[in-house]
């Protein structure tokens, strides 16, 4: 049997192309948050087309503009905010092109929005849906325990869970990759004016970027905020607050592990990967089988 551990959207979207797997889902997905955390887009591509277009859902699209702010104004993006940003929001040197999205000040994305996709993918995938928590893979054996069930035996496996997390079900050490906290803030429309953009890098603000959704903004901060401290900063314009271990810190970024293939911004610990580039790998194998 072939699998695809994890359920959240990179597992979805592979999974519906390639309809031989089942998916192993946990339902503790970043989909599940309170509020929208930071800017969620679904970029118009090629592959993102097809896969609209087989899901029969509308391909309108829109622009979204993207803006830099520094020193209390808004900037025309350089060489010299983008290395400022990097040690600003990750506390390093920029090391990759995707940071700030690739630099651009425009970008071409659907009206469908990720969580919506997402929905309609599980809907669509329900019935190859495996409920429960994945506790240990044995590469070896190929098996895959779960919570009070019987082992699983794979002939393929797909993952699209974060690899520092694969490699402790597979009771591998992991001592190069790390992940930093990020504090969401959903806070009132009326703190940042954001003018006609979606969503702003920062440079000069307690918050490295901050981006706006229907009727509320979310700022993201680097590490742990309690809310004592998001009150001294936000005031009254605080509405709510998440934190998630979402930044890619270090480590290698890998395509397989030990035979497992690898899927995903987490999966392949590359901050480069977006719901753009797994659409186009998991139309890629689709096409290979029927061609």
């Amino acid at each position: 049997m072939k699998y695809i551990l994890g359920g959240g959207i990179a597992g979805q979207i592979f999974g519906y192309f390639n309809q031989e797997y089942k998916i192993l889902d946990s339902d503790k997905s970043q989909e599940s948050s309170r509020f929208s955390l930071g800017p969620r887009y679904i970029e118009e591509t090629v592959d993102t087309r097809i896969l609209l277009k087989f899901l029969e859902e509308s391909l309108a699209s829109r622009e979204v503009k993207i803006g830099y702010f520094d020193k209390e104004k808004y900037v025309s993006f350089s060489s010299s905010f983008r290395e400022r940003y990097a040690l600003r929001s990750r506390g390093r040197k920029a090391s990759h092109t995707s940071l700030m999205n690739s630099s651009e000040e425009r970008m071409r994305v659907f009206e469908l929005s990720p969580a919506d996709l997402f929905a309609r993918l599980k809907k669509e995938n329900r019935r190859r849906l495996v409920k429960g928590s994945v506790t240990k893979i044995n590469i070896k054996r190929k098996t895959i325990s779960l919570e009070k069930e019987t082992p699983l035996r794979f002939s393929e496996l797909v993952s699209t869970i974060p690899l520092d997390v694969l490699f402790n079900l597979c009771r591998k050490e992991n001592t190069s990759l790390k992940r930093g906290w990020v504090t969401f803030a959903k806070i009132r429309e009326s703190y940042f004016d954001m003018k006609d953009f979606e969503f702003v890098y920062c440079l000069g603000k307690p918050f490295y970027r901050i981006s706006k959704h229907k009727g509320y903004l979310v700022a993201e901060l680097r590490g742990q905020r309690d809310q004592k401290s998001l009150h001294l900063i936000f005031g009254e314009d605080l509405l709510d607050s998440e934190q998630r271990l979402s930044q890619i810190l270090a480590g290698r970024s890998l395509k397989s592990f030990e035979g497992i293939s690898l899927l995903g911004r987490y999966a392949q610990w590359d901050r480069s990967v977006k719901i753009e580039d797994v659409a186009a790998s998991s139309c890629e194998k689709y096409l290979k089988r029927i061609d």
